[in-house]
């Protein structure tokens, strides 16, 4: 997942589905607190951490921290803007 336009895909991709499916009534509101907790919680940070990885910002082993709340913002940049 180096290429910077695989990353947007993989976390706007589902942002993006989750409004579709929420604005079409395909998910009640519920379905959609908890699909968008899971986002947060697990799948951003997961996705993050491994692009953080594979442009060796962090160690394999600090991949576990991105899942504390705002700890890869200081890689913000590397993460969105970067094309290595």
């Amino acid at each position: 997942m180096k290429s910077i336009l695989a990353y947007h895909l993989s976390i706007f991709l589902p942002l993006g589905l989750l409004m579709f499916f929420i604005n079409n009534h395909y998910i009640s509101n519920n379905q959609f607190v908890w699909l968008l907790f899971i986002y947060a919680c697990i799948y951003h940070p997961a996705i993050s951490g491994v692009r953080l990885i594979e442009l060796h910002k962090i160690k394999p082993s600090e991949f576990l921290m991105n899942f504390i709340p705002m700890w890869n913002w200081k890689y913000s940049y590397f993460l969105f803007f970067a094309k290595k």
